[in-house]
């Protein structure tokens, strides 16, 4: 407990029948400091009454609230997460000295990571009052009964300092860092009397001329030694007369220190006037459980910070569930939130960190560079590093930071390829995906799946039999059993796959296929780049290896063939581009791609046309076109459009359609006010739900 009226604290007096606490300076003199003596009683109905001031006590659910409170400071999560980033942010101030950082501003971050650390120890020294109090809501159901059997032990688990000016006005600074202001907090100051005669006794008078204390400190002699005051200094006499108290020192301090802080600042940095369209982005690399909430505590806080402010208008959230961050391949929600940027949806981009965003520094500063390149500029907030793309000395840290992710992703993907790889060669391997045929256990064990595993055999069965692949193909389709991808239509590609992998006989080859040697690396066959390891036996086989075999020797043989007779087709410098994926079939809808036919002896003809792919295939009973036959009909249909007075009418009538009355303008107002009050209860329902 605090003075707020001399910056001193209060201290607890037990030589009156009861227990009161009062004012250091005020119980040397109430000349010194006129605040209150508090009884403890009256302490206690303070600190309630700034409960009810703070919290509303009429909902059923704050005991609980108040119980949660406790439990999540005692994790101690959100504090880790500061002091991780407060260190993080000053080694690389330190690495940058010079470029990016003076020495001042690496004293200062300094400075406030002590600050930061002591109002830690605060906090974990009242631990064992939070535990107590966290076991004692236990049987608090209201807070009626929480305010009757409420003691300063229990309450001081909520309340880390008061600061008292008197009994009606106080401050209260609370565990999670709020504050609550109860009264007129204006200090007020003693009357300083010109002598201090009248109440000092006989005795020796220590001054202290330290100026770092604020408030006169006496002290009386009781060794009853005689004296006068006359026996003091002139220069004493005269500085007890005059010095001057500062008053409310100690709010003073709170407040510098939480103005100044950099590590407690949360709130996103003012990149410009206007209202931004803010979208977030959201990456996790992995489906488990735990990273599953973490995407749902990342979605709460981000439309938590984009609605509450003011400035910003929310765009939208963008979740890459389980995608690595090594290329932007496979990440949907990320190429989503590249195109709406390019369309003009997006101002701001706020994500975790440069890692979250790309893991590689090609993707990394390929992507910034775009989004620098569009009218207007797109910026991106990297959180963690505190980083805004569009700023001036970003270029550098940006190149820094990605490299060393980079350089991160690397060594921890070697790490793990290196454990993998030893336990391949103990016989130990567990795929990331099992083949078609196959389920796993119980145990995470390959089985057999016995629908999947006949279509297996009768593949192979087929195969052997004498039929082509295309002919299985097209039976597997006709008979509407999906393929191992869940299509409805087989290819020929994945009947070769199944025909000639070692899994169906029960063996599996590892490391078959790896990711290369950079971020940026597609997998790759291997070739003798790394090493592979045939485990045999490791699980059970849907073919008898007699069966496979015999297979296998068809394969090379039927390949052997084809190669003998196979004359790679000369360059293709005729096809027309223009219509590449801009045709689509009037029968089925697919893409109507391009086609070429040459006869196998080099001698007759050479034809290109476009087709239905499914026609191709035989699955769209649709006709192909001549490449000669599109390009003049598509001229002549340019042509009649460019020339008929009823397409001007057309486009004139369509561009009038576009324009906004004065009626739907007012219904475009009205729109924006429901949609504004349908936001604030998005935010108030985030809120709750933080705050559970």
């Amino acid at each position: 407990i605090h003075c707020g009226n001399c910056g001193q604290n209060f201290r607890r007096n037990r030589n009156k029948p009861w227990e009161y606490f009062r004012c250091v300076s005020a119980t040397t003199h109430k000349n010194l400091c006129i605040s209150p003596t508090l009884r403890e009683d009256l302490i206690v109905e303070i600190m309630i009454n700034a409960f009810r001031v703070r919290f509303d006590v009429d909902d059923p659910k704050l005991i609980k609230r108040l119980q949660r409170m406790l439990i999540r400071i005692n994790q101690n999560d959100y504090f880790e997460f500061h002091r991780l980033k407060a260190l993080t942010q000053i080694q690389l101030a330190k690495r940058l000295k010079d470029i990016q950082f003076t020495d001042e501003d690496i004293i200062q971050m300094e400075r406030d990571y002590d600050k930061f650390e002591n109002r830690l120890v605060e906090i974990e020294d009242d631990r064992k009052y939070r535990l107590g109090s966290i076991k004692w809501l236990e049987n608090i159901k209201t807070f009626q009964d929480f305010s009757g059997k409420a003691t300063i032990e229990y309450l001081r688990a909520w309340i880390l300092s008061m600061v008292i000016y008197s009994k009606e006005d106080y401050k209260i600074y609370w565990i999670d860092g709020k504050e609550t202001e109860v009264g007129n907090c204006i200090p007020i100051k003693p009357n300083i009397v010109e002598s201090p005669k009248e109440f000092y006794s006989e005795g020796e008078l220590q001054v202290d001329n330290n100026p770092e204390f604020q408030v006169m400190t006496t002290k009386q002699v009781t060794s009853g030694k005689g004296g006068d005051l006359n026996t003091v200094d002139e220069e004493d006499r005269k500085m007890i007369a005059e010095r001057k108290l500062e008053p409310n020192l100690m709010v003073k301090n709170i407040q510098k220190q939480l103005s100044n802080s950099v590590i407690m600042q949360t709130s996103v940095p003012v990149v410009r006037e206007k209202k931004l369209k803010v979208a977030a982005y959201v990456r996790v690399s992995t489906e488990l459980e735990q990273q599953k909430t973490s995407i749902k505590t990342q979605y709460s806080y981000y439309l938590y910070l984009i609605l509450k402010d003011p400035r910003y208008i929310l765009a939208d959230i963008y979740i890459d569930d389980g995608k690595s961050g090594r290329t932007t391949e496979g990440r949907p929600e990320f190429k989503r939130l590249m195109e709406d940027c390019k369309a003009g949806k997006v101002d701001l981009i706020i994500t975790k960190s440069l890692s979250r965003f790309a893991r590689n520094t090609v993707d990394t500063l390929t992507y910034l560079n775009m989004l620098k390149s569009l009218d207007p500029k797109v910026e991106v907030w990297f959180e963690r590093e505190n980083i805004l793309s569009l700023s001036e000395k970003s270029n550098v840290l940006i190149n820094l930071l990605s490299a060393l992710g980079q350089e991160e992703s690397v060594n921890i993907g070697e790490a793990i390829a290196w454990g993998r790889r030893s336990l391949a060669q103990r016989g130990i391997v567990r795929p990331a995906v099992q083949g078609y045929g196959y389920e796993y256990d119980k145990n995470k064990e390959w089985v057999i799946n016995d629908e999947e595993a006949k279509v297996v055999k009768l593949i192979y069965d087929e195969y052997e039999k004498g039929k082509n692949m295309r002919e299985i193909a097209n039976t597997l389709t006709e008979e509407s059993i999906l393929t191992p991808g869940g299509q409805k239509m087989w290819q020929v590609s994945t009947i070769r796959r199944i025909l000639s992998s070692e899994i169906y006989r029960g063996n599996y080859i590892y490391q078959r296929f790896h990711s290369g040697f950079s971020l940026i690396s597609d997998r790759v066959k291997n070739t003798g780049e790394l090493p592979m390891y045939f485990i045999e036996g490791h699980h059970e086989g849907i073919i008898n290896g007699e069966q496979w075999k015999r297979v296998q020797t068809m394969l090379e043989e039927n390949e052997k063939s084809r190669k003998e007779n196979f004359q790679k087709y000369p360059v293709d410098k005729e096809k027309n581009d223009a219509f590449t994926k801009k045709l689509y079939c009037g029968e089925c809808g697919t893409v109507v791609g391009y086609v070429r036919g040459i006869n196998r002896q080099m001698k007759s003809y050479e034809k290109r046309w476009w087709r239905c792919n499914k026609g191709l295939k035989g699955h769209c009973g649709s006709i192909h076109l001549n490449q000669n036959y599109v390009e003049e009909n598509f001229s002549q249909v340019l042509m009649d459009i460019k020339f008929n007075p009823a397409f001007d009418e057309y486009l004139d009538l369509f561009m009038e359609a576009l324009k906004i009355t004065p009626e739907e303008e007012i219904q475009r107002e009205q729109l924006e006010h429901e949609k504004e009050a349908l936001n604030q209860q998005l935010y108030k329902a985030v809120e709750d739900e933080l705050g559970k």
